[in-house]
């Protein structure tokens, strides 16, 4: 019940945020496809867990990425203000 409220949440969100993003549409389960909804359903799981993990990564990759840019300009500000301190107290003497 859970998964299913959350799916149909993030189905929400995803469309008021991304108008333009496709969303493929939930297999629609018929009287002759009875025997087939355990298959359909661990499909449609399977496919979650699949864009969730993608989700991770790309999360992770980005944090990372992140992280490693503030690091660069923390490096490059302690440089110039290092620079700039030299050149004032040589043009002091």
């Amino acid at each position: 019940m859970l998964w299913h409220l959350s799916s149909l949440v993030l189905r929400k969100v995803m469309l008021q945020k991304y108008p333009n993003y496709h969303i493929p549409p939930l297999p629609a389960l018929e009287q002759s496809q009875l025997h087939n909804a355990d298959v359909l359903l661990r499909a449609a799981k399977l496919h979650v867990i699949q864009q969730k993990r993608k989700f991770t990564t790309h999360a992770q990759k980005a944090v990372a990425s992140q992280r490693q840019w503030k690091q660069y300009a923390q490096d490059v500000e302690e440089d110039y203000r290092r620079l700039t301190v030299q050149m004032v107290w040589n043009y002091i003497r």
